[in-house]
């Protein structure tokens, strides 16, 4: 016999993978896909929508719930940096499921929901870009323009890779200083020369999203004490505390106990020495701040959201269980209801 309580759905959509979490409406998560990227800005609005209508009929269908009312959708996606483009994307979403609650937002606000439940604090995204959201006790909401390059952003996986490339060619080539960060980048793509890399991506022949797998270069780098290694990571490091720094006084939050949520591969890798030097960071930024290094997807979070009493906490620990047991096995978590 299939599920006959009403559903509720969280989305987490990124450039690279979608997760879609389906529970009761009294919180008992029945399952979670996951399948490709969802991006409106990657894709289009409607390929994003078709995608994400996609996975939760999957959804559905794997906890034999297809004939089962969903009465809540909460989707929070990559991409959604523009004041305009929630309220058009959901505009886009809302029809496939008429009957239900349908809400929109940046991917960034599912960690702060994963890491605080909602509650004010202030949430630090660095995956392959880098951002923050800040929610303050009066319900005022911070967060920054997130569109790379242009807008001021530094230090997300892609930005870093590029640092890594820049700081290994100008090694090679002698504009720069001596640096592992060189003979590590060769040996990554398997090249004689750094500047085959750059060729290749100006060709087209490597895809510029690889080079945030130089992330493990620079840390690599970073653990055998590499000065240039070195100086990125601590720039890092800063860098995640000024973005604490600004989300903490827009939303009224300095010297207030706030959570800060760190979340991304970046930041919940768990690499010792950057996680000291954030700590110590933060320490300087506000004292009384409490940084949380997620550990449930942040799909729970848009699961949160999309319940009306929150993720009860069973099923969070059971999430969190399922997560961490997924990043040391990636393949299992491929495209599987769990």
């Amino acid at each position: 016999m299939g599920v006959t309580e009403p559903l509720v759905v969280g989305v987490d959509g990124g450039n690279s993978k979608t997760d879609v979490a389906l529970a009761t409406s009294s919180g008992r998560v029945l399952g979670v896909v996951r399948g490709p990227g969802s991006s409106p800005d990657k894709l289009g609005d409607q390929e994003a929508a078709r995608v994400i209508g996609g996975l939760i009929r999957s959804a559905l269908a794997g906890a034999d719930a297809r004939e089962t009312p969903v009465v809540a959708v909460s989707a929070f996606l990559a991409g959604l940096d523009l004041p305009e483009d929630a309220p058009r994307f959901q505009a886009v979403l809302a029809p496939q499921w008429p009957d239900a609650r349908v809400r929109v937002e940046n991917d960034v606000v599912a960690a702060l929901h994963a890491g605080t439940g909602g509650s004010p604090g202030v949430a630090v995204v660095c995956g392959a870009g880098i951002n923050a959201v800040g929610l303050g006790p009066a319900g005022q909401r911070a967060s920054f323009l997130s569109l790379g390059v242009r807008s001021g952003d530094w230090g997300g996986g892609l930005g870093l890779g590029r640092a890594v490339l820049w700081h290994a060619i100008r090694a090679e080539d002698g504009r720069g200083p001596r640096t592992r960060l060189a003979e590590l980048t060769r040996r990554h793509f398997g090249v004689r020369e750094v500047e085959e890399v750059a060729v290749s991506l100006q060709s087209g022949r490597i895809a510029e999203l690889r080079l945030a797998d130089l992330v493990e270069v620079l840390f690599r780098a970073d653990e055998e004490g590499d000065p240039v290694a070195v100086s990125l990571v601590v720039r890092l490091a800063e860098e995640v505390a000024s973005m604490t720094r600004v989300m903490l006084d827009r939303t009224a939050l300095r010297g207030a106990a706030a959570s800060v949520v760190l979340a991304g591969g970046v930041l919940t890798g768990g690499r010792p020495r950057l996680d000291t030097l954030i700590d110590d960071a933060l320490r300087r930024v506000d004292p009384t701040s409490r940084p949380v290094r997620l550990r449930v997807p942040p799909v729970a979070g848009a699961l949160a959201h999309a319940l009306p009493g929150g993720l009860p906490d069973v099923e969070r620990s059971r999430l969190e269980q399922q997560w961490q047991d997924a990043r040391r096995d990636p393949a299992a978590a491929e495209g599987v209801v769990t």
